[in-house]
């Protein structure tokens, strides 16, 4: 196992794995196929406010490449999400949004490495951990691959980031 990861993490590219188009390719099928909902990218940043919860998702990322992917939303996005996900209203972030969010930033994760033939079996994934608040930043330390790719589902924007380096 070892001398797979090894030898998986020397074919690993930094260009191919900050190819936006496979993040994009994740996140439209994890919510096409999951929550039978259309996604498109946009250039609009989520914007937190003192006053508005925000839940982050994080799944970090062992292996080939050493980071994490985080997956960003407002209460009342991550609450529609997690809707969507389990077929039934949601009026309040509770365990059952925090599940949610931290499964589908599961699934957005292993979707996007398994785009990746070299990270698929030499990248480990993280059990998810969701952050909340109404204002508070998740640092990082700085790393030489970041993307971050900002979505809308209906009238909800999510931010979902990658970051890290290939070990």
């Amino acid at each position: 196992m070892a001398q797979a990861m090894e030898e998986g993490a020397e074919s690993v590219s930094a260009s191919v794995v900050t190819d936006t188009a496979y993040l994009d390719q994740a996140v439209e099928e994890v919510f096409g196929l999951m929550l039978g909902v259309k996604v498109v990218g946009v250039d609009e940043a989520l914007k937190a406010d003192a006053q508005s919860e925000t839940l982050t998702a994080v799944i970090g990322l062992a292996g080939a490449l050493s980071g994490a992917c985080t997956l960003q939303a407002r209460a009342e996005t991550a609450m529609q999400i997690t809707a969507r996900l389990l077929g039934m209203e949601m009026d309040t972030v509770d365990d059952g949004v925090l599940d949610g969010l931290g499964e589908i930033s599961n699934m957005l994760a292993g979707g996007w490495k398994s785009k990746i033939p070299s990270l698929s079996a030499a990248c480990l994934l993280s059990v998810p951990t969701v952050v909340t608040g109404t204002h508070y930043v998740v640092h990082r330390q700085p790393s030489p691959l970041y993307m971050e790719r900002h979505y809308r589902m209906d009238e909800h924007i999510f931010t979902v980031r990658v970051y890290g380096e290939v070990q």
